[in-house]
């Protein structure tokens, strides 16, 4: 059952419900405040997004997706550099979401190793064990020696975490969500056109990753 258009409450639904382990209509119905139709409809939909299962014969619903809010660690000896971690059960690695301003641009990466480690412990590893990941980003952030364009990163960065990782759902408290055209003029239509060609190009990179995921899912059920 595919259901497009989300509810205005959609996502304010999905932040209630990864507090919990099951939810249920009548509880999502309570937390929002809506009508039973309504709040059944959305899980519904969270449904369809493979954020909750089918509702079993209490009504229950078990959630499926893990919410993992970055905390970042940055400045110190490192100025320019941020670093926030998460362990993945599904394949036994640590993650490291890295975000650095060298001399001329910013830029973006994931990093991973097996197994579990603390946050020291993974900086106290060696590099070579480590697979690296480049994050693509839809615009050139030039170095100014300032950490404004952070949040901007940060909010890039979520946004292809949320696709490499279908059963997790990002988040951070530095996140800015910001409107891809702010600063390109009306009357500049090519310019507007190369933005949206970009994030196109970018959403259908990591759309293409999360289909081949399906895939490998489906193929082991």
């Amino acid at each position: 059952m595919q259901l497009t258009k989300k509810d205005p409450m959609f996502e304010k639904a999905v932040g209630i419900v990864l507090k919990q382990n099951t939810c249920s209509t009548v509880t999502l119905q309570t937390k929002l405040v809506v009508g039973y139709m309504r709040a059944r409809r959305i899980l519904e939909q969270m449904e369809s997004d493979g954020i909750v299962g089918p509702e079993d014969a209490k009504g229950k619903r078990k959630v499926l997706m893990k919410n993992i809010e970055l905390t970042w660690n940055g400045g110190g000896c490192c100025p320019g550099q941020w670093y926030a971690y998460f362990y993945n059960e599904q394949d036994n690695r640590t993650y490291c979401v890295y975000i650095r301003e060298d001399n001329f641009w910013w830029s973006a990466a994931l990093i991973h190793m097996d197994g579990l480690y603390s946050d020291d412990e993974f900086e106290r590893l060696s590099a070579e064990n480590a697979t690296w990941e480049h994050i693509d980003l839809a615009f050139d952030y030039l170095a100014d020696g300032d950490d404004w364009h952070f949040s901007k990163i940060v909010e890039e960065a979520i946004v292809y975490l949320n696709h490499r990782f279908p059963y997790f759902r990002f988040d951070s408290e530095q996140r800015e969500k910001y409107d891809f055209m702010d600063g390109v003029k009306e009357e500049k239509q090519k310019s507007r056109l190369d933005v949206l060609d970009r994030r196109e190009e970018l959403m259908r990179k990591y759309l293409a990753k999360y289909e081949r995921f399906k895939e490998k899912m489906n193929s082991t059920d």
